[in-house]
């Protein structure tokens, strides 16, 4: 299980991850993130 100290860690130094990732990986990470977003947005519902 990922801690929040790891979240922050990730925040704080994306660049860095990124510039140790091939494209596919990063591309993989930005599909999972922006569909975890979608799933939250759409169960908030409308404003």
């Amino acid at each position: 299980m990922i801690t929040r100290k790891e979240v922050e860690r990730l925040t704080r130094d994306a660049t860095q991850y990124a510039l140790m990732m091939d494209d596919h990986e990063i591309e993989q990470v930005i599909v999972d993130f922006v569909e975890v977003k979608n799933m939250r947005d759409r169960a908030r519902g409308p404003p």
